[in-house]
């Protein structure tokens, strides 16, 4: 399967100003009144971000995202999945900037049913930043009309992350992350919903320490850390994705972003053909 083309790769946007734009999803927080109806000037204002610059990204993104369309709306097997889905099916996906960013899986997974079920429709409720926590907290929250019959919740490296101000301690203990896998699970029941859980994908750990955005951050994410919140997830009694298979060692280096942990278009495209085929039924 060809890789589709990268949208970090050019020279002209400082890195930082790049993961802004791609990781931010102002116009989809269901907690801002209107932000559904944000301009591109109006978002490129809130993020402080050059509003040329702004447009230029972001159909940077897009043309990766429809690139990775193209390619699964091709697979027979993907095809094949996508027709056997419930009828009029509401898909929740939370989670974190894995999830939010405007190139990512979910970008992907709402092109590919646009293109084959119009009548799956998939809300991307996701928050860049986001440890097990703030998801707790935003899950407890009114969707207002919307009722998901299937939540896909790709949490947990964020609860794995260290940062320098607190002593190197993890922003969410492995204690503190289980109980609250437990506590998303019981207000998706709540809801009348179905879970799937996808694990945190590991980390190249010396290019994440390398990284000049995190080191200025002082923030750092090591891969054993991440292993146990992964592990964590596959503790769970409910359905499981899990893609350590898939982001082998091997494959890592492609798979992930210049940061070492972010998702690539090769690993958003990855993880998009894996939920397709096994996380949406």
């Amino acid at each position: 399967m060809t890789v589709p083309g990268r949208a970090d790769d050019s020279p002209a946007v400082d890195i930082g100003t790049r993961m802004t734009v791609e990781f931010q999803r102002i116009a989809g927080f269901h907690e801002l009144a209107g932000g559904a109806r944000l301009s591109e000037e109006a978002e490129a204002d809130l993020l402080a971000v050059d509003t040329t610059v702004f447009r230029a990204l972001r159909a940077e993104m897009r043309a990766v995202v429809r690139e990775a369309v193209a390619q699964l709306v091709e697979s027979a097997d993907v095809r094949a999945a996508v027709a056997d889905l419930p009828r009029d099916l509401t898909v929740a996906c939370v989670g974190d900037s894995q999830t939010a960013g405007h190139q990512s899986w979910a970008e992907i997974v709402t092109g590919v049913l646009a293109e084959l079920r119009a009548d799956v429709r998939l809300l991307n409720l996701s928050k860049s930043g986001d440890t097990s926590m703030d998801l707790v907290r935003r899950l407890s929250l009114a969707l207002g009309d919307e009722e998901p019959a299937l939540y896909i919740v790709f949490i947990g490296a964020n609860d794995a992350c260290r940062t320098v101000p607190y002593a190197g301690k993890m922003f969410v203990s492995d204690d503190e992350t289980q109980a609250n896998l437990e506590k998303i699970a019981e207000v998706i029941r709540l809801r009348g919903g179905r879970i799937v859980w996808v694990t945190p994908t590991p980390p190249i750990e010396d290019v994440v320490t390398a990284f000049p955005v995190f080191r200025d951050m002082g923030i750092r994410y090591s891969r054993s850390d991440v292993a146990a919140k992964a592990q964590l997830v596959r503790e769970r009694p409910e359905p499981t994705i899990d893609l350590w298979g898939s982001f082998s060692d091997e494959r890592l280096a492609d798979l992930l972003a210049r940061d070492g942990l972010h998702l690539g278009p090769a690993g958003h495209l990855e993880v998009a053909r894996v939920l397709l085929l096994e996380g949406l039924r």
